[in-house]
């Protein structure tokens, strides 16, 4: 059976992160939390983060660039681009995980494409219009004002706002 190139990057990107000495990252308390969490169920994490990835991708296969909305520690993002390369915007409200996106990166031997400190309003003003899907994963529960969000981030690009249940 052939592997999808998301199964490949998962299976490259979980190589990556069992090895990861997080202790030895010099990034904040809770993003080591999350991420010894994600090492903790990391086949659980991936085989989620690759079902988001795959409903994008049946929108629109030939993605170029993402936003990984509310990213935190970013293995959304790192997942997306090891699986097919692309570029990932990766943001998110707290500054200290936009701070320790760049690090996190660079232990998983992964670039960062853009870090935007901010919400989809940020994103607006950016006006990026490369961003061809926003994906997000337990990122909805925060948002307090869900017909603000989805209409400011129609401006976005109107194709990429899809819901499915």
């Amino acid at each position: 059976m052939k592997r999808s190139k998301i199964e490949e990057g998962a299976m490259r990107l979980a190589a990556k992160l069992k090895k990861l000495d997080v202790d030895g990252l010099d990034i904040s308390e809770y993003n080591k939390f999350y991420l010894k969490k994600h090492q903790a169920h990391l086949d659980y994490n991936l085989k989620i983060n690759g079902l988001i990835l795959e409903n994008a991708l049946q929108q629109n296969s030939s993605i170029t660039t993402i936003c990984d909305y509310g990213a935190g520690t970013g293995l959304l993002g790192f997942l997306a681009q090891e699986s097919w390369g692309c570029n990932v915007v990766y943001t998110d409200i707290y500054p200290s995980a936009c701070k320790d996106l760049p690090v996190i990166a660079a232990a998983l031997d992964l670039k960062l494409f853009k870090v935007v400190e901010g919400d989809i309003e940020t994103l607006n003003q950016l006006k990026l219009n490369q961003i061809e899907a926003l994906v997000s994963r337990d990122v909805i529960e925060h948002i307090y004002d869900l017909k603000s969000f989805f209409n400011s981030g129609y401006a976005l690009n109107p194709d990429m706002i899809q819901v499915h249940n």
